[in-house]
């Protein structure tokens, strides 16, 4: 009977499951090296908290938007206050927490890269985190609201204003190039006769490029203000200021694609620039040397008719001569 109870013991230990090992979480060692690259800013609505550095085991860039997306979710779920936050030392971090919620982990590696103490630059990063929670939940109260829509509402009216200034001066400048043109034109008459049409035309072209160009002035510089004017009006609102960072980019997407197109086939247009100009050269060499080539024809013939002539002169003379 006793060795029949020590055989099921043994039995029942051997089958039993070993001992789990312990997890490796995001405190273990392995990941509390920092990786080599620049650090990556933690943002919410558009502003930058801190920046952070890439460990072993994630990226700079990927911390980052960790960090962030966590905060975030955090504040919009309402599981988060301000004054809740604090830090709690572990073994191997200082982790950033607001009640039962991790909103990031401060490692050894952090602190050797900041060249400071853990535990101080936790502090700093917690006091960062917490300021930028109070001000998300700021902009989101209701007279930040109304002050960023009274200043929206002035910006537009400023950009209303530039535009109105920039047309003036266009009309302003057009009137005064179509003048100099009139009176340009009107100088070169002689008398009563116009210019010739080659002179004419030669007018007509630089008064062409020169209204194309303060054209192109406006709407470069109107481009301009309206792009200013978006940039200040995305950034007065925290729903719209992550948006202000990359309206550019998008407003000059297609002219990057356009650039490249262009620097493409940049080869190829300089080979027509170039079979142009030589093209040109060898034309007026052409009508250069077809006109010397009339003018000795010209000379070759009326010698020819002059030497024709005088023999019969004197033929004619000697004739009446002898008569």
């Amino acid at each position: 009977m006793r060795s029949l109870v020590c055989t099921i013991a043994f039995i029942c230990l051997w089958l039993a499951p070993a001992p789990a090992a312990p997890a490796q979480t995001a405190e273990s060692p392995s990941v509390t090296t920092a990786s080599e690259g620049p650090p990556s800013p933690v943002m919410i609505d558009g502003r930058i908290l801190l920046h952070v550095h890439g460990i072993k085991a994630v990226s700079a860039p990927q911390r980052a938007a960790d960090v962030s997306e966590r905060i975030v979710t955090a504040v919009e779920e309402k599981r988060i206050k301000p004054e809740s936050i604090t830090v709690v030392e572990t073994d191997v971090s200082s982790d950033i927490v607001s009640g039962n919620v991790i909103l990031l982990s401060v490692y050894d590696a952090d602190a050797r890269v900041e060249g400071r103490n853990r535990g101080e630059l936790a502090a700093d990063w917690a006091a960062k985190v917490r300021t930028g929670i109070e001000q998300h939940f700021r902009d989101r109260s209701a007279t930040s609201v109304l002050i960023g829509a009274g200043w929206a509402a002035l910006l537009t009216l400023v950009l209303v204003g530039i535009i109105g200034l920039i047309r003036k001066f266009h009309r302003r400048m057009e009137a005064w190039l179509l003048a100099w043109f009139e009176h340009s034109r009107k100088r070169k008459a002689i008398g009563a006769i116009q210019v010739e049409s080659m002179e004419s035309l030669r007018l007509e072209r630089i008064y062409e490029m020169l209204a194309g160009a303060l054209r192109a002035g406006r709407i470069v510089a109107v481009f301009v203000m309206f792009y200013l004017y978006l940039n200040l009006v995305l950034r007065l609102f925290p729903w719209t200021r992550d948006w202000s960072f990359p309206v550019l980019r998008y407003l000059l997407e297609p002219l990057k694609t356009i650039g490249q197109g262009f620097l493409r086939q940049l080869p190829g247009v300089l080979f027509v620039l170039v079979l142009a100009v030589v093209t040109r050269y060898i034309l007026k060499l052409i009508k250069l040397f077809s006109k010397q080539s009339n003018m000795g024809l010209s000379l070759c013939m009326a010698s020819t008719r002059i030497g024709a002539g005088r023999p019969t002169n004197s033929h004619g003379s000697w004739s009446s001569h002898l008569r």
